[in-house]
């Protein structure tokens, strides 16, 4: 009964996409203790290439701001990378891309004992992928993938 209210409530409205914040919607999230063990593993894999961790967690959220106070004109993950490079140089930057991506693939992915879990959203977006709508996981909220290229924690 449910499914099919909510299938003729979405027909009637035109809606053709979900969008989804992760960070304390889906996921039950402690943000600071997130940003402290998410920070930790990423500093653990950088130190080895010279990123002392203080300056790579300052020049991730000079990025983050970069991507907050973007009006527009690029996209988020050019706008953090912009204000990355800026930090680190140009060259260290384009020569380490794939370290960040190597982390999101595999390191990151500890993160998800740091989330939790909650039953009912995964179930949500499960029935939402059934009912046919396109559906977007975004660690940020404004639909766009992670600037350093990573997949979600949620595991949906």
């Amino acid at each position: 009964m449910m499914d099919l209210l909510y299938m003729n409530r979405r027909s009637a409205l035109n809606i053709t996409t979900i969008l989804f914040d992760l960070d304390g919607t889906l996921l039950p999230m402690d943000q600071e203790a997130f940003t402290t063990g998410y920070f930790k593993f990423l500093a653990k894999k950088l130190a080895p290439y010279g990123y002392e961790p203080k300056s790579l967690v300052d020049a991730i959220w000079a990025g983050t701001a970069a991507m907050v106070k973007n009006d527009g004109s690029c996209t988020n993950e050019q706008a953090f990378w912009k204000k990355f490079a800026a930090i680190y140089g140009e060259e260290k930057c384009q020569s380490d891309q794939g370290l960040f991506e190597d982390f999101y693939a595999n390191e990151f992915n500890a993160a998800r004992d740091i989330c939790g879990f909650n039953p009912a959203s995964a179930e949500t977006v499960h029935k939402l992928k059934e009912c046919g709508d396109e559906s977007d996981l975004s660690p940020h909220g404004d639909g766009e993938p992670h600037p350093l290229g990573g997949p979600c924690a949620g595991g949906f």
